[in-house]
């Protein structure tokens, strides 16, 4: 969020993110970026979409990063600068992707715009979201019962 508007980001962190339960900050902050830029649909569609892709985000870096750049010495490895492209890339496309309902403003339009891409990457997104949690679940170690 920081890459935007500085003043507005700081808002937005500091009397929304900053004042709701974690479990919902991300989600609650992206809403009131949407009431804040208006009240067509696809301002609520964009960001609300940002939201859940921002998460996934978060879970792929905690997740795939260190299997892909492990130490800080692999950081100028040829595999990292490819993970960095391949971030890069995906981060233009969902952009591209997720920020034409902001410009198209009707639910009606920018729902047959993703309609087009058969909702594919919101199905790949949602599929992550479940599914990167359950596949890195950490792995409690079994219980031994103590006897004193």
């Amino acid at each position: 969020m920081t890459g935007w508007n500085k003043a507005t980001s700081n808002w937005l962190r500091r009397c929304v993110y900053e004042r709701v339960p974690k479990s919902i900050a991300t989600p609650s902050a992206f809403f009131m970026s949407a009431i804040w830029h208006g009240y067509y649909p696809g301002y609520y569609l964009t960001f609300m979409s940002c939201g859940i892709w921002n998460e996934v985000a978060r879970l792929l870096r905690r997740h795939i990063r260190p299997l892909v750049i492990p130490t800080k010495e692999s950081e100028s490895s040829a595999t990292a600068y490819f993970y960095h492209a391949c971030s890069l890339a995906l981060t233009v496309m969902s952009l591209n992707y997720l920020a034409t309902p902001f410009l198209l403003l009707s639910a009606a339009a920018s729902l047959q715009y993703w309609s087009y891409w058969y909702f594919a990457p919101h199905i790949i997104v949602a599929a992550l979201f479940v599914g990167l949690p359950v596949v890195f679940a950490v792995k409690k170690p079994p219980k031994t019962d103590k006897k004193d």
